[in-house]
């Protein structure tokens, strides 16, 4: 099988030949190198780094270029399409050794901020402020975010900074390129942005301000849930329409052993645009898995009501019990993930190998499993913890897999 035979068998409760892997990221300096990683985005999707150059005075005139190249998507394909094979090919080619078959992509641009943030934002050094003049991310370099409160402090402020174009074909032009590269080599999970809603709207709003608004303006929440959902569901049908198959939705929704929301405000506010998503996917032939970090086996019923296909990562050290969620949801959602941080930091490389063992006898046999660490492969794990996995997963994986029970 391909990576993408293997991937689509697996979404589909079948077994494939082996146990199908996959990553968000691999980080590990050994195998990277020291090329720099996690840059954690503090407006959607910049950095500070990148909005320090784009939002500077002396910028305006490449800026109002790019958007100019943004309203002439078909001159944008032109210019930047040729790349995107070597690009991602030398970008994927880490996974590609690795024998991981599927990792992230993204469609294109997404075309959903007004260009006057980028007269208005404030940067300085690794520090973003919002238009208030308080720091809304903080940032030191190669570290991701360390604080996160959001750009928009109101209603006004999103009125004003953000502003949705689906029709605007920057938002797919690099899909169908993508697809073309990908077909035979590696399965693609296309994020959109939209599709999911709370970490979205914590990164626009930040927390304080995206509670104070779910208590006291419920309304303009549900208009803001509607404005992402029209806008991510436009996207899907013409990512569907390029051979988007996987769609990928983040949206973090768990802490340490239980959810940031109660079921009751996930079924308020959000389920019902997850799962206009999930139909709108469901009904070009695609698939639906969602990321969420974190304590969320109280939403899981949620998730599979709206129609998630999978759910990542299943993290073990927040009591996602991979096993139990196997025994009671494993006919109706794909479980992704589940190999520990913790372990492929701190551990060693029989324990690795041990829990591996374990993980797929219990989890993998009937299919409906992708093997994945709790998160991704970030910077901490020890490269000889992370070989010790690989080959591992490659060894146990091999279907058909005997269940520990009948090993006994």
């Amino acid at each position: 099988m391909d990576p993408d035979e293997r991937i689509m068998a697996a979404l589909d409760h079948v077994e494939p030949d082996r146990v199908p892997a996959y990553e968000g990221a691999i980080e590990i300096p050994e195998i990277v190198g020291s090329r720099p990683v996690n840059m954690e985005p503090g407006i959607l999707f910049y950095p500070a780094g990148f909005l320090r150059y784009i939002a500077a005075p002396w910028a305006r005139p490449l800026r109002k270029i790019a958007f100019m190249a943004i309203e002439r998507p078909r001159a944008l394909t032109m210019i930047l399409q040729p790349a995107v094979a070597p690009v991602f090919g030398s970008i994927s080619s880490v996974y590609r050794r690795l024998r991981v078959d599927m990792m992230g992509a993204i469609g294109g641009l997404p075309v959903v901020l007004s260009p006057r943030l980028f007269e208005d934002v404030r940067v300085r050094g690794t520090t973003i402020f919002s238009p208030a003049g308080d720091v809304a991310t903080e940032s030191p370099v190669g570290h991701g975010a360390v604080s996160r409160r959001g750009f928009l402090r109101s209603i006004a402020d999103y009125e004003k900074y953000v502003a949705f174009d689906a029709d605007n074909l920057a938002n797919t032009f690099l899909a169908r390129k993508l697809v073309e590269f990908g077909k035979g080599r590696i399965a693609l999970a296309f994020t959109v942005f939209g599709s999911a809603y709370f970490e979205n709207m914590c990164e626009m709003f930040g927390y304080d301000t995206l509670f104070r608004l779910l208590l006291k303006e419920p309304g303009f929440i549900k208009r803001v849930v509607k404005d992402m959902s029209d806008y991510a569901v436009a996207v899907a049908k013409r990512l569907l329409e390029q051979g988007v198959k996987i769609f990928y939705m983040t949206d973090d929704l768990g802490q340490k052993h239980r959810p940031l929301i109660s079921p009751a405000m996930y079924r308020r506010y959000f389920k019902a645009g997850v799962s206009r998503f999930c139909r709108a996917v469901h009904d070009g032939g695609g698939k639906v898995m969602m990321h969420s970090d974190g304590c969320v086996m109280d939403l899981v019923p949620d998730f599979i009501e709206a129609g998630v296909d999978a759910l990542h990562p299943w993290e073990s050290a927040a009591g996602m019990d991979i096993i139990e969620g196997k025994r009671r949801w494993g006919d109706d959602l794909v479980l992704i993930g589940n190999v520990p941080i913790e372990l492929l930091s701190h551990g060693t490389p029989a324990g690795v190998e041990a829990y591996v063992d374990r993980l797929v006898r219990e989890v993998a046999p009937g299919g409906g499993f992708i093997i994945a660490s709790s998160h991704s492969i970030v910077p901490t794990c020890q490269f000889q913890n992370y070989r010790a996995y690989v080959l591992a997963r490659l060894r146990q994986g091999r279907y058909p897999v005997a269940h520990l029970s009948e090993r006994c």
